[in-house]
This record gives C-alpha cells, structure tokens and sequence, in this order.
C-alpha cells in the first residue's frame, strides 16, 4: 500500500513539474523562418492556425505593413508585436512606405500547456525592403524634382504654342481691332451673349459647330450649354474646313476659330479662318 502511496506522490509530483514547465512561454533557440503567402496568413486567426502547425517562424513575401491606432498590423489585419524591433529601430514608423510589399519576418511565440491550450503570438524580427529615411528622402526630393521639370516643360511647351495660335490669329484678324488668345474667355461670353462689335476680330478657342455650320456657340462653362447663332464664313474654304474639323465621326468636337462682328443691321457673325 505504501509502495503505491509512493508512486502515486511520485507520478504527480512529476506530473506537476512536466505540466508547470509547458505552461510558460517556449525558449527557442533556434527560429526557422517559413515562407507562407499572404493569402494563408493575413489575420490574427489565419496566424495561429498556421503557427499551430509547429513553426518556429514564417516569413511573408510581398506583405504590407502599418502603424494603425499604436498598434503594428501586417498584411490585410494581423497585429504584431513589434516592441522590440522598435527599440532597435526608433525610426521604424517613419519608414514604413505606403502600398510598398516587404517581406517581413515573424518569430512565433507560443504560450500555454496541452490542458488549457497554447497561444502564439507573432513578434517582427525583420522587415526586407525597408529604407532608410535618407534614402526615402531623396527619392522623394528626386521626383519632386522631375515633376517640377516635367512641370516647367509643359508650362513653355504651353506658352510657346499659344504664342504660334495667337500669331495665326493675329494673321487672320488683319484690319480689325483683334482681341487675342488671352481675352478667350471674355471673347466667348461676348459671342455668346451676340455682343460682337463690328470691325472686331475675336479668338474663340472653343467653339462648337452646329446645323451643319450654319449655326455655331462658344462653350463659355463646363456647366451650361452654349447658346447658338447664326453665322457667316469668309469663303466657302473656310467654311469646309471649320466644319470638317468641327464634325467629325466622334461626334461635334470643340474647334479653334477667329470670328469677327457682323455689320449691322444684322451683326450676324463672320468666321475669318480655323486656328486648329
């Protein structure tokens, strides 16, 4: 009776002592780092699954990661444990690029015992792809730069042809008073609401054809319909070429003209030539 006493006490007693060493956090001297796609571990939930298995660590390809409410989340809503990398790396948030995929690296802490289940929880050991802030930095100054050209190019580019319209125009408007490219926007309001004057020539940079040329409007806003009027043309030429590039099988595309005030009584009035 008492050699069984005995080894009852004995097997408790190392019982105890087996189960009291599972029930604290696993010393891994070793962490494995397996690759595993995003797609099987992008959660808390799809985490333990997977670090159930038995892995020491995963490693996620082409995962995003960021600093949400103080908390780390990679992939789509894992949360990390990151304390200590942050440590290491004071300028860690700082760093993290927007939409930018890592490959990042977790080591898998498991706690608990066979009797009240395990936990694991993810710790980043180590992010791949992940820049310093100077090299951040220039890149970024480097295509603000490059904008900023690109920029000042379209810019002369600009300039530089409406300079070649304006003395298109110009040639078009001689012997009238002309009003140029950098009146376009009165000029439309003035065709728009019949106010030509005669022995003026006007630059109309958005002029629309209608009832087969015989009638015409300017768009004077994105947001209003052009009123339209009747019109004459210089010749016949012009007349074929404002409506050919005005009509076309897209459908009525704005066009650039010269117009002129028509002589009273009717002030109806006259398209001189096209700009484009």
């Amino acid at each position: 009776m008492k050699k069984n006493f005995a080894s009852l006490a004995m097997l408790f007693i190392w019982f105890s002592i087996l189960t009291g060493c599972v029930s604290s956090p696993k010393v891994q001297k070793e962490v494995v780092f397996t690759e595993v796609s995003v797609s099987e571990c992008y959660s808390d939930y799809s985490f333990k699954n997977i670090a159930s298995n038995g892995y020491s660590g995963i490693s996620l390809k082409n995962a995003t990661i960021r600093s949400e409410s103080g908390r780390i989340v990679v992939a789509d809503s894992l949360v990390v444990k990151a304390d200590v990398f942050i440590s290491n790396n004071p300028d860690f948030i700082e760093r993290i690029e927007k939409s930018k995929k890592y490959t990042i690296y977790l080591r898998v802490e498991s706690q608990g015992d066979f009797w009240n289940g395990y936990t694991y929880t993810p710790v980043l050991e180590k992010i791949d792809g992940l820049r310093s802030l100077a090299e951040i930095t220039t890149e970024k100054e480097e295509l603000q730069k490059i904008e900023a050209e690109k920029q000042a190019a379209e810019e002369r580019a600009k300039i530089e042809k409406n300079a070649l319209r304006d003395q298109k125009a110009k040639a078009l408007a001689t012997g009238y008073v002309y009003h140029g490219i950098e009146e376009a926007n009165s000029n439309a309001k003035l065709f728009d609401s019949g106010a030509l004057e005669t022995g003026h020539a006007y630059f109309i940079s958005a002029y629309m054809v209608y009832a087969n040329g015989s009638m015409g409007g300017a768009i004077t806003s994105l947001f209003s319909d052009p009123k339209y009027h009747y019109v004459d043309y210089i010749s016949q030429k012009v007349k074929g070429e404002v409506v050919g590039a005005g009509q076309t099988i897209f459908g009525v595309l704005p066009v650039t003209v010269v117009i002129a005030g028509g002589k009273a009584p009717m002030h109806t009035p006259i398209i001189l030539g096209l700009i484009e």
